[in-house]
């Protein structure tokens, strides 16, 4: 599944963040005439600075969507990728759920994870990284997204997710075995990824290969029984069965 921007979203979007730029511009052009006696003009002028520079921000990420034709979120049974701010991977194994987050009418989906800190961490933008502490402090969680600029609605989005999630939180035995042939078309040379043990061949996967374990390596076994097609009768098949396990 594949998500887009929408066009017409982002242009709406540019609108409103040219009239927040214009009125940051006045504030700050026309700070003592606003106060009038009445307040500070320097706090009024500070408000207008701060406003020009949400303003910015805005146009700088809607003009990016409007010339960005290629996805900005997609799932698979991996994980969720994420492409509004950087290209983000959350596997689906480290999203404990989905909440709702509302300001004045405009929801968010907030992705609760499992380790936030970590994904913090892995941002290599400062402004970004504080962010995404803000985020964590105020919702309790660093990643969220928004369907403000997709080409579906809030509750569409919400709907994938959790459709996605359910599915694929738990790897399908079916997705494990094609993942292990592909694994091992790729190791099968490297005399340091599998062992050969009495009972079976043994295969060893690193766990910064494989997006759904925890720390862990992911440890295959086929019995050389499995094999017996494709082992000839006076091969290492019938050789292992008399000794000990041992590894090459």
């Amino acid at each position: 599944m594949e998500i887009y921007t929408s066009r017409k979203k982002n242009i709406f979007l540019l609108f409103l963040s040219l009239l927040f730029l214009a009125a940051g511009i006045y504030f700050v052009l026309h700070g003592e005439e606003i106060a009038a006696g009445k307040r500070s003009p320097l706090l009024v002028q500070s408000i207008g600075i701060a406003t020009i520079a949400f303003a910015l921000l805005a146009l700088f990420f809607t003009i990016k969507n409007l010339l960005n034709k290629r996805w900005v979120l997609r799932a698979n049974p991996e994980g969720l990728y994420l492409r509004i701010r950087n290209e983000l991977f959350i596997p689906w194994q480290e999203i404990t759920g989905f909440e709702v987050f509302e300001v004045r009418g405009s929801k968010s989906v907030l992705i609760m994870l499992k380790d936030p800190q970590a994904y913090i961490a892995k941002e290599k933008s400062p402004f970004l990284r504080k962010m995404m502490q803000w985020n964590l402090r105020l919702c309790g969680t660093s990643v969220s997204i928004s369907s403000s600029t997709m080409q579906i609605s809030h509750k569409e989005l919400l709907a994938l997710l959790i459709e996605y999630w359910n599915k694929y939180k738990i790897l399908p035995d079916s997705y494990k075995k094609n993942l292990f042939y592909e694994l091992v078309n790729k190791i099968w040379y490297n005399c340091h990824s599998y062992l050969i043990g009495k009972e079976g061949l043994i295969f060893l996967f690193p766990a910064d290969e494989i997006t759904f374990l925890e720390g862990e390596p992911w440890v295959v076994e086929i019995p050389y029984y499995e094999l017996r097609h494709y082992l000839k009768d006076n091969g290492i098949y019938n050789f292992l069965i008399q000794c000990d396990p041992f590894s090459v």
